[in-house]
Parts: C-alpha cells; structure tokens; sequence
C-alpha cells in the first residue's frame, strides 16, 4: 500500500501460473499392462479352483483380460523409442 501512495509501480504477477503439459506418461502402458494381466489371470485361477463340475469351463472368461495386459506390456517393451 506504502509503494502505490508514493506511486512506484508494483510488478503485474499473474493471478494463476500458467501449467505447461510435459506430455503422456510413458509408464502408464505398461502399469495398466501388467494390473490388467495380473488381475486377470488370478481370476482365472481363482474360477478355475472355486467352480464345480460343468461350470468349470467357466475359468476361460478372464482371458480377452489377459491378452489385452499382454498387448500393452508387449506395445510398451516393443516401441521403438528411445529410452533413457
């Protein structure tokens, strides 16, 4: 208030800063890879020792689960750029 009586001035800051975008996260391929492929094959596992007689076959369900984690992991390892 001091500075504005005596009439210096004052620096214009920006209310809000401005937030620059870095870009995509390249580890988040390769997490959802790995949560997806893991979760899934536990269920498979989990249905396949739980379920009882003709319901049995039922452990299969999961797997489109488990090839789309393998996808990603297998996108993410084989891309072809450069890492640090």
């Amino acid at each position: 208030m001091a500075a504005m009586e005596k009439g210096i001035p004052l620096p214009e800051f920006p209310l809000e800063p401005t937030r620059e975008r870095g870009g995509p996260d390249p580890t988040v391929i390769p997490i959802l890879g790995l949560v997806l492929s893991t979760l899934s094959v536990g269920a498979m596992i989990v249905l396949y020792l739980n379920t009882a007689g003709p319901s049995r076959s039922f452990w299969i369900a999961p797997l489109p689960f488990t090839f789309l984690g393998i996808g990603f992991l297998a996108f993410h390892f084989f891309n072809g750029e450069a890492r640090r």
